[in-house]
């Protein structure tokens, strides 16, 4: 910092250089004149309080801004910008939103898991349904084909009815239990079919509503602690008009 004796707060408008900015020479140039400091700006116990005004001064007027998002607990780190924040900040909430739509999806893979082997033990039964009633068919159509042998043999003939009627019975009782399990298998289908639709329109809702919000961007003023300000250096310069 190089800033002018003659004022009285002379850091307010003091001149900030780097380093590179510094070209001293500890001479003066040819024909160069240096002109006197302003009385009692000089001396030990003026430096001293040159270096406590510095303090203050940095204090008061150097605070670094920080940003932050409360939502998704982020802060800006040192010497990142805003726009490198926002832009952190939104891989931050897409990896967010990809996190919770794979939670939810976890979440209707164990239902449509649960539903899937409901349906899968549903279709074992229609075919078990189906198997019993082919066979009864089959059972029923041998006692008919021998109660017409016996009737025109005379063998038995009205004990052959008897059966083959009941049989005509159980063939129908068997027919109702393969559409009762038919029944029961597209209704499964459906609730699994709904469950599905259910999960996908889901995710896309989660996904769509974290798509609308953007992410607040809260301005954080962080003053240095006046611990932690040092001045290295305090010297008295003259600089060329």
């Amino acid at each position: 910092m190089l800033a002018p004796l003659e004022e009285e707060s002379p850091w307010e408008s003091a001149e900030v250089l780097g380093r590179e900015g510094l070209d001293h020479d500890y001479g003066p140039p040819d024909e160069a004149e240096f002109v006197a400091p302003p009385s009692g700006s000089v001396g030990k116990a003026r430096f001293r309080s040159y270096g406590k005004q510095i303090k203050d001064h940095l204090y008061q007027s150097r605070p670094r801004t920080l940003w932050r998002n409360k939502a998704l607990k982020l802060k800006s780190k040192p010497g990142e910008t805003k726009a490198q924040f926002s832009a952190r900040l939104q891989l931050a909430r897409r990896e967010k939103r990809d996190e919770a739509a794979q939670k939810l999806q976890k979440r209707f893979a164990k239902k449509v898991k649960s539903m899937e082997a409901r349906v899968g033990r549903a279709e074992d039964k229609v075919e078990r349904e189906k198997s019993q009633y082919d066979q009864q068919k089959l059972q029923t159509g041998i006692s008919m084909g021998a109660t017409v042998l016996g009737a025109i043999f005379g063998s038995r003939g009205m004990g052959r009815a008897t059966t083959a009627a009941r049989g005509a019975g159980r063939i129908a009782r068997e027919r109702e239990d393969v559409t009762r399990a038919e029944e029961n298998l597209e209704d499964l289908q459906e609730e699994l079919r709904a469950l599905e639709i259910e999960a996908e329109e889901e995710v896309r809702a989660l996904v769509a509503d974290m798509e609308r919000e953007e992410p607040e961007l809260e301005e954080v003023i962080v003053r240095p602690r006046k611990s932690d300000i040092r001045v290295s250096e305090l010297r008295l310069a003259w600089k060329p008009d």
